[in-house]
């Protein structure tokens, strides 16, 4: 079963509207039937959510803190009970108008990926937060910043740090909180500021008035009951959870959201590819073939390349131009998503989802059925071809389907993809066009996902796909995923949603996109248009913790229990520049994933395993290329070539090629002989 919608008899038009018309049933049926338990276990205070309009804790700014129950109001309609509110003009925007907040405001709490911003309006001390390298000291009953799972009552694992961006006043630096775990969908959540909270000059930061004065049982004077009983309430249930009020100076609690509600423009969009494209033998899906390259007819092609085909397949896309009457399919290409009264994606028209598929010269002998397939995942701005009929094969994907004997075929993360450069520079100037790129990779989802579904239709019988004695060299009971970067973060949504794939390789990957992309040296070029959108730092840093929401559907941290029922091997790069290693070690922390033995080093909260691991395993395994570490803080990363480094080791490739084996999928080796230290061992 695949929850797709029957196809029904009419015309183009019609049917578009009448599938839009089932999806919207089939999700407004799931939010209805899902229960508000979750989000109100033991310790859960009342007023959770409900003080929407009440001025920020620290200033008059609504959304100092954030995210924070001044940014909620209660929606009894909502699977959380509910729903953001972000007051008209409170995203920063710099000079170009507002931020229209309609997507933001239709979610039903924040993002288990974001992080939290707050401005305290004081220079902090920087020594006396929880930091990165040592995220157990966040979990100390002593610790100056603490994150809460009020709903369970557990503490939640982070670290904390000031804004590195210069030049600004040290007065004005936000304090920027990192959860190192997703927080649980429909949470609730507290975060505390303790009396170790440290002022630049090592004396004890103090909270805000207005804080202190409920803490202490008073009445702030022009504060409403709500936010009196909201914050007494609050203060009750931390201390239940055993801290002392009198060093709480600072505390505040939001909701986070469902998966049902964040998902769910992700999830119209798949019902959509899976009703129009079955994975059925006697399909005849729309094809186009542009190109198709053959070695044996005297066409040059990269070495260990047999055929090389180019092509797109007909898929109805939800892209749309300014103009909703603009004809030319290819405004509608550079679009975004129109949404309809429930907050879903409209469907637009067919369109081409373009594709590169390759044949290895391993398979010019091989008999039919005798193939497995690979869909693979390009990098950040790329493209499939870069990587798939690449000169010389600089990172090794074609010396992967080679040796597999596989089919290997890939799309485009749209959005992200090479075609795609101008949209992020038009986001970054223009903050209303953010759905430029997240919308797109939303449909670049999905158009990958299709890739899958694809290779168990009929176009599995075309000529370039026949064995030399005939039938179609397609095994279809093996379909694989592989992906590096860009491949490797939406690959994990790709392996969480596919129901065709279960076995699959992330390569140098990564989770929390606006974490990671801050820290990635792939910033620092669209880093300077922002800077003149919104020029002031903290602005920046809150608006990069409210962008997190757009992201969500796209993000697989917010996919970590269905990553967890599928096979995968995510292998890190130590010291990548361009994702930043804890963001992945937080993917694995959330699905609880083991760490290969022996390990490069240890990792907070994973568990480092003997290998082989296996079938059926999945775990996260190091690789270290010997290049330096990025430097700490939240700026990007300088190149030092370690994100690529690794994949021109024989051993990530020994280790691919084991988990994806026939049989066998899902083994886990240790390619090494000790930690796999590469750089090391390559100077030796």
């Amino acid at each position: 079963m695949d929850g797709t919608i029957p196809t029904m008899l009419c015309s183009p038009p019609a049917c578009l509207r009448e599938r839009h018309q089932q999806g919207v049933a089939l999700l407004t049926l799931a939010l209805i039937t899902v229960t508000l338990s979750s989000a109100c276990g033991p310790g859960a205070p009342e007023s959770r959510c409900g003080i929407a309009g009440e001025a920020g804790l620290l200033n008059e700014n609504i959304n100092n803190p954030y995210p924070s129950a001044h940014q909620l109001r209660e929606d009894p309609q909502s699977v959380t009970g509910c729903r953001v509110s972000l007051a008209p003009g409170s995203v920063p925007a710099g000079d170009n108008g507002s931020v229209d907040l309609e997507r933001f405001n239709r979610r039903d709490g924040f993002s288990p990926a974001g992080g939290l911003w707050l401005q305290p309006g004081e220079a902090l001390s920087a020594a006396s937060l929880p930091p990165l390298a040592a995220p157990e000291q966040s979990l100390r009953s002593d610790a100056a910043v603490q994150l809460w799972n009020l709903s369970n009552g557990e503490r939640i694992p982070c670290f904390a740090e000031l804004d590195s961006f210069e030049p600004q006043a040290e007065e004005e630096r936000s304090l920027l909180i990192r959860p190192l775990e997703a927080l649980q969908p429909g949470a609730h959540i507290a975060a505390v500021l303790t009396s170790n909270l440290e002022r630049a000059d090592g004396s004890p930061w103090q909270g805000p008035s207005d804080f202190i004065t409920v803490r202490d049982g008073g009445q702030p004077a022009g504060r409403s009951r709500a936010f009196v009983a909201h914050y007494r309430e609050l203060i009750g249930h931390l201390e239940e959870q055993g801290l002392d009020r009198e060093r709480v100076e600072l505390a505040w609690d939001f909701v986070v959201g469902s998966s049902e509600n964040l998902r769910a423009p992700l999830t119209r969009v798949l019902q959509e590819m899976r009703t129009e494209l079955p994975a059925d033998p006697d399909h005849e899906p729309v094809t186009q073939i542009s190109l198709v390259l053959d070695r044996e007819l005297g066409d040059s092609l990269a070495e260990g390349l047999w055929r090389e085909i180019r092509g797109s397949l007909l898929l109805t896309h939800f892209l749309w131009a300014d103009d909703p009457a603009e004809s030319e399919d290819d405004e509608h290409d550079r679009g975004m998503f129109q949404l309809d009264s429930e907050g879903l994606p409209l469907p637009r028209a067919e369109d081409d989802a373009y594709f590169t598929l390759i044949l290895p010269d391993a398979l010019r002998q091989a008999p039919a059925g005798s193939a497995p397939v690979i869909i693979f995942g390009h990098g950040l701005f790329s493209a499939a071809a870069n990587y798939l009929s690449a000169e010389g094969d600089p990172s090794r994907v074609i010396s992967l389907c080679e040796a597999m004997g596989a089919i290997c075929i890939g799309g485009e993360w749209r959005g992200l993809t090479e075609r795609d450069r101008g949209d992020a520079i038009r986001a970054s100037t223009d903050l209303n066009r953010f759905p430029l790129l997240t919308d797109k990779l939303i449909q670049g989802l999905s158009n990958q996902l299709a890739l899958a579904r694809l290779m168990r239709t009929d176009f599995a019988q075309r000529d370039f796909l026949q064995a030399e004695n005939g039938g179609s060299l397609v095994d279809s009971n093996r379909i694989y995923y592989y992906g590096i970067s860009l491949g490797g973060i939406a690959g994990g949504v790709f392996l969480a949603t596919s129901e065709i794939v279960n076995n699959a390789v992330l390569h140098v990957p990564g989770a929390q996109w606006m974490v990671m992309l801050e820290r990635s040296a792939n910033w620092t070029p669209l880093e300077s248009f922002l800077l003149e959108t919104v020029p002031n730092p903290a602005q920046r840093q809150q608006l990069f913790a409210m962008l997190q929401l757009l992201w969500d559907p796209v993000d697989p941290l917010n996919y970590s229990s269905e990553l967890a029922e599928r096979n995968g091997l995510w292998q890190v790069a130590i010291g990548d520049e361009q994702v930043p290693n804890f963001c992945a070690y937080t993917l694995a922390r959330t699905m609880e994933l083991p760490l290969t033995a022996p390990e490069v080093h240890p990792v907070f909260g994973l568990e480092a395993l003997p290998t082989p691991m296996g079938p059926g395993a999945s775990g996260l395994a190091q690789f270290d290329p010997g290049l330096p570490l990025p430097p700490e803080g939240n700026r990007p990363a300088p190149e030092t070539g370690a994100h690529d480094a690794v994949r021109q080791y024989d051993e990530p490739l020994e280790q691919t090629l084991m988990f994806l084996h026939q049989g066998r999928e899902g083994t886990i080796i240790h390619p090494c002989d000790g930690p796999c230290r590469l750089g090391h061992d390559k100077e030796q």
